[in-house]
């Protein structure tokens, strides 16, 4: 342990603390469970109307029977998993939030 500077960490206690996050975070759940891609999260808005990504995370709460993150905390939780960050788009002149790649 002195010399590794405390406990090493292997791939059986990595994938656990993966688990335990994902079985803890329902925006986590969500891409799992739903198998959401990069690709789709960089593609979709974010919300857009009556659609986008977060009513589709809502959607897959009231399955799980889990109260929804707020759109703020639920767009926080992917842009620090996936090295994102939010920006704004006009779509048919209708502004959305997308979520893009930090270079």
């Amino acid at each position: 342990m002195i010399e590794n500077n405390g406990f090493s960490e292997g791939e059986t206690s990595q994938n656990a603390v993966e688990s335990f996050k994902i079985e803890n975070d329902t925006v986590l759940q969500w891409i799992k469970d739903c198998e959401i891609t990069e690709d789709l999260l960089l593609r979709e808005p974010i919300k857009n109307g009556f659609s986008g990504l977060y009513n589709d995370y809502k959607a897959f709460c009231i399955t799980i029977s889990a109260e929804p993150k707020q759109q703020k905390d639920f767009s926080r939780t992917i842009c620090n998993e996936y090295g994102m960050e939010t920006h704004t788009k006009r779509i048919q002149n209708i502004r959305c939030q997308f979520f893009r790649k930090i270079h």
